[in-house]
């Protein structure tokens, strides 16, 4: 039976931004900025700009308290669990196979999770209760796939963790993993991208909630154009 303060309601059934909405304020995980985090932007650039304008880190402070919580906890055990390199086949231990399923557990314990899976089930775009669901998203995250060779990439390792293929990174759409990687000294944060607004040359991001466009190095190869 599904609780009330989460399931969804009857305009977010017909709207996908509202649901979006939704899921964004059901989120007691997520951080806020000047809270839980400062970043320092410093300039902007073009996204065909290249060179460094930002000297210091885009990090300046994360409270330590949120790599606590249950689901961050689980999810940063999984960021060492693939190669970076496509071409190279992931090999899967059982090990990494117990990680990715406490975390699929501990996900779907949430309200973000539960109102996905009731939304989805509503518009009739997945059939099957939370367990299904469960084994659904494990298929899609973590489900290995051909970039290069045969079961060497996955929808959790492109999205979360990030490839390099012919020198250029792809994926990489996580703060989690950018934050640690530019404290461990193996990420340049290389300055963000100025946003476009009808009637406005640029867009300050400090102005909204913290959704930008950076550009940086990993391990020396180049990602021009990041949103996170």
């Amino acid at each position: 039976m599904y609780a009330f303060h989460w399931f969804p309601r009857g305009a977010e059934l017909k709207s996908l931004s509202d649901a979006c909405n939704r899921l964004w304020a059901l989120d007691e995980n997520r951080l806020n900025p000047n809270e839980h985090y400062q970043i320092n932007l410093q300039r902007g650039k073009s996204p065909y700009q290249t060179g460094d304008v930002a000297p210091d880190n885009l990090f300046t402070y994360v409270n330590p308290e949120a790599f606590n919580k249950k689901t961050f906890k689980l999810f940063t055990a999984l960021l060492d669990n693939y190669e970076r390199g496509t071409g190279v086949a992931e090999n899967v231990s059982r090990e990494e196979l117990k990680e990715n399923e406490l975390f699929i557990d501990a996900i779907a314990e949430t309200k973000v999770i539960k109102y996905a899976h009731a939304w989805l089930e509503k518009n009739g775009k997945f059939h099957g209760d939370i367990r299904a669901f469960k084994r659904k998203l494990h298929d899609i995250w973590f489900g290995l796939y051909r970039r290069e060779v045969a079961n060497d990439s996955s929808g959790f390792e492109h999205v979360f963790i990030g490839e390099v293929k012919e020198g250029k990174v792809s994926g990489f759409h996580n703060w989690i993993q950018m934050y640690l990687e530019e404290k461990a000294g193996r990420l340049d944060y290389l300055g963000y991208i100025k946003p476009k607004q009808r009637g406005r040359s640029t867009l300050d991001p400090d102005e909204y909630e913290q959704l930008v466009t950076i550009q940086f190095a990993w391990e020396n190869e180049t990602k021009p154009v990041s949103t996170r």
